[in-house]
C-alpha cells in the first residue's frame, strides 16, 4: 500500500496544516502511530532540517539520546524533565503541530540563537539542541530547586546584595 488505507489518504492536513500521525505522536497514541507508519505515512520534516550532512550545527544532539521514560512536565507540556547521557536534563519542545505557525518556528529559532550567545553563572546552560527531527527540542541545564520566578514568590525579595 503506498499512501492510501483502503481508499483512504493517509496524508491528509487538516486546516491547521495538521496530519493524524503528527496529532497520535502529540497525544501518544503509539498503537495510531505505528499504524500510521506501517501504511506510509510520513512525519513532518523539522523546519531547520538540512539537506546536506556537513551542514548540521554542532550543538546538534540525537534525540534518540533524550529518554522521557520518567519525565515530568515542568511547565504546561512545554518543558519536561528528561535524562541525557546520564543526566537529568531540561528540554523544550516545538511539537509537529507547531511547524506550520510561523511565528512559534521563528521564536523557537530565536531562542536557539539566544541560549548559544549567553555564558553566564546565572543562566541556566545551553546543552545542545535538536533540529533535524521532529518534534524539534532545546536542550539546557535542569535546575532541581526550580527557577527565579518560583523562588521570589517564596521570599518575596531579594536583599541588595543578594540581588
Amino acid at each position: 500500500m503506498s499512501g492510501r488505507v483502503s481508499g483512504a489518504e493517509i496524508d491528509p492536513q487538516d486546516k491547521w496544516g495538521s496530519t493524524p500521525l503528527a496529532d497520535a505522536i502529540h497525544y501518544k497514541n503509539h498503537g495510531v502511530v505505528k499504524l500510521l507508519e506501517k501504511h506510509g505515512a510520513k512525519h513532518l520534516m523539522a523546519p531547520m532540517h538540512v539537506k546536506n550532512a556537513r551542514e548540521i550545527p554542532e550543538y546538534e544532539i540525537d534525540a534518540n539520546e533524550l529518554d522521557f521514560t520518567n519525565s515530568v512536565d515542568i511547565s504546561k507540556g512545554t518543558f519536561a524533565i528528561a535524562s541525557w547521557r546520564g543526566t537529568q536534563v531540561a528540554v523544550k519542545k516545538l511539537g509537529d503541530e507547531l511547524f506550520t505557525d510561523e511565528d512559534k518556528v521563528r521564536a523557537f529559532r530565536d531562542e536557539l540563537e539566544l541560549f548559544q550567545k549567553i555564558r553566564h553563572p546565572n543562566v541556566v546552560q545551553f546543552l545542545g539542541a535538536v533540529t533535524q527531527s521532529s518534534p524539534m527540542m532545546i536542550v539546557i541545564e535542569y535546575l532541581p530547586k526550580g527557577d527565579l520566578r518560583a523562588f521570589l514568590k517564596r521570599k518575596c525579595a531579594l536583599k541588595p546584595i543578594t540581588a
